[in-house]
C-alpha cells in the first residue's frame, strides 16, 4: 500500500495543490480517508484550449530533442511524445516549451 498526504495550512499561507501526478491514478483505485479530496475533475475548457499541438505535430523540446506527438492527456493537461533519440514516450506538460519543428 501507498500512503500519500499532504498538509492543511494555518493562518495566511495556503495549503499546497496537490501532486498532479495524482490524476494519473484511476479514480477506482483509490482510497481517500476522512473528507480527502483530489481536486477537481478534469481540466476546464479554458485549459484544454492552451493545448498547442495535436497528435502527429512535429516538435521541438530544449532538452529531448525532436519527436513527435503521438496522445494528449486531457485529464493529466500532457502531450505524449515520441521523441526521436528516446527510447518509449514522454509525458509533456502542455505549459512546457516546445516548437513546432
Amino acid at each position: 500500500m501507498l500512503y500519500l498526504s499532504a498538509y492543511k495550512a494555518r493562518g495566511p499561507i495556503p495549503a499546497g495543490a496537490p501532486s498532479s501526478f495524482l490524476s494519473d491514478i484511476e479514480p477506482g483505485l483509490l482510497t481517500l480517508a476522512g473528507n480527502s479530496r483530489i481536486g477537481k475533475k478534469g481540466p476546464s475548457q479554458e485549459v484544454l484550449e492552451r493545448a498547442q499541438f495535436e497528435i502527429g505535430d512535429r516538435v521541438v523540446h530544449r532538452g529531448f530533442g525532436p519527436g513527435r506527438i503521438v496522445g494528449i492527456g486531457e485529464k493529466t493537461l500532457t502531450y505524449e511524445v515520441d521523441f526521436d533519440n528516446l527510447e518509449g514516450t514522454r509525458r509533456i506538460l502542455f505549459r512546457a516549451k516546445m516548437t513546432r519543428e
